[in-house]
């Protein structure tokens, strides 16, 4: 492929994406010494954290014990814990089958997560768009992105893909599922916030998803019949609502139309549900919207073939792997047609300790030798996905990635022959929890 105006650059480790995958794999290598280049599509670093601004961080506390799971999460929740005033706390879900979750002033995350990255060395790439992969066999050559209207070549001996989508995995020829048995793939939602709410906005009545308020509004004509419920969380001020509820089923994330049509749909049915909550609903009359995502947030594209698939048997019988990089119990929360599917929640041992593991071998494609894969694109089955794609849960398989990244740099190895017995002790030493087995 010949292209002009390239401008290459030469790195150790090259990730794809800067949501909380990408930053955990970041922020892991640069701390290892290696040359690091970080590329995000967008003009801020976060991802979903961007795109749904206050939305907590769920899946960094195991539910059954309100244990830390440590690593990158934990470090970045006790930076914003030591500001001053705080800029997060932990706040019990109001929905019984979360564990607590981490709610946060999001402009001062950004500023601790820009930190983080500094102190790494990583180089960061903003609106920096990847369109091509160029391989040699078994390996990744080089990726071709575009920043602004200049077209840069990134060389590295380590990619890790952290796109969402999986485009460095996809262009690379990883095979990859898409969907359940029938195509289904997860709800994307667009969240808004309101602020200057009283407490009473944030007492259900045992109705959590405001389903009878909903409903009524519907009948009356006053809100979208797409509306299936309002799911609202409180944020980390007590008068601010968080509102992940303007569903859209269906909804293909590869593809760019169907993301854009899908946005401007809900953004309207956003200030149509706001309007309506202020004008009916107690606790919201001197409320004021204050923020509508972007886009909305996509949950599901690409699934691709590892050495390892995680299935719903092995997150129901918390199974502990010996190269497990992350500890879970975050709810399989299936959102394909609506919200009566609900949220299972795991079987547990007497309720305490009760988790499962994410085994290293969901990241590693079969034939690739220099990818790793890391965030809601890694090998496991469409209902464990609805499991393990929490922010939190991300974080640390990318910061498990990156680690990895370290072995192959130095040991001249393929991504396939990294040692679990030398990874997963270099991960419990930079403060992973529950990975003993």
């Amino acid at each position: 492929m010949e292209l002009d105006y390239i401008r290459s650059i030469q790195a150790d480790v090259v990730v794809a994406g800067c949501g909380s995958a990408g930053f955990g794999a970041a922020v892991a290598a640069g701390r290892k010494g290696l040359k690091v280049v970080l590329l995000e599509k967008n003009n801020k670093i976060g991802g979903v954290l961007s795109l749904c601004p206050m939305m907590p961080f769920t899946g960094a506390y195991l539910k059954t014990n309100n244990q830390p799971i440590g690593g990158i999460i934990s470090e970045l929740s006790d930076r914003l814990f030591r500001m001053d005033p705080p800029a997060a706390r932990v706040r019990e879900s109001q929905y019984n089958t979360f564990g607590d979750e981490l709610q946060y002033d999001h402009e001062k995350l950004m500023i601790a997560m820009y930190e983080m990255l500094e102190e790494a060395n990583v180089e960061v790439l903003l609106n920096t768009t990847a369109f091509h992969v160029e391989m040699n066999h078994n390996h990744v050559e080089s990726l071709l992105a575009l920043q602004d209207e200049e077209i840069i070549r990134l060389l590295a001996d380590v990619f890790i893909d952290c796109t969402g989508n999986g485009f460095v995995a996809w262009k690379a020829g990883v095979p990859f599922k898409q969907g359940d048995e029938n195509g289904n793939v997860l709800g994307a939602t667009l969240s808004f916030a309101m602020f200057d709410l009283t407490p009473e906005a944030f007492q259900t009545g045992g109705d959590l998803y405001r389903k009878a308020i909903v409903n009524k509004g519907i009948e009356e004509g006053k809100l979208d019949s797409e509306f299936i419920g309002a799911y609202i969380i409180q944020g980390v001020r007590d008068d601010i609502g968080i509102f992940n509820t303007v569903m859209k089923i269906g909804i293909d994330g590869t593809k760019s139309d169907q993301v854009l049509k899908a946005s401007a749909s809900a953004r309207k049915m956003a200030h149509q549900m706001a309007d309506y909550f202020i004008k009916h609903v107690s606790g919201f009359e001197n409320g004021r919207l204050v923020y509508v995502g972007p886009l909305i947030g996509i949950r599901e594209t690409r699934r691709f073939e590892c050495l390892y698939e995680i299935t719903i048997g092995d997150i129901m019988s918390q199974k502990h792997f010996p190269d497990g990089t992350v500890a879970c119990n975050h709810p399989i929360n299936e959102l394909y047609k609506s919200m009566e599917t609900g949220l299972i929640q795991l079987e547990t041992d007497g309720g305490v300790g009760a988790y499962y593991t994410i085994p290293f071998r969901c990241f590693v494609p079969k034939k690739i030798e220099n990818l790793l894969i890391a965030g809601r694109q890694i090998c496991c089955d469409s209902t464990a996905l609805a499991s393990i794609r929490a922010m939190s849960i991300c974080m640390l398989m990318g910061q498990a990635c990156g680690s990895a990244a370290k072995i192959v740099h130095d040991k001249k190895i393929p991504v396939q022959q990294v040692d679990a017995s030398e990874l997963i002790p270099d991960l419990i030493r930079q403060g992973v929890r529950h990975l003993e087995n």
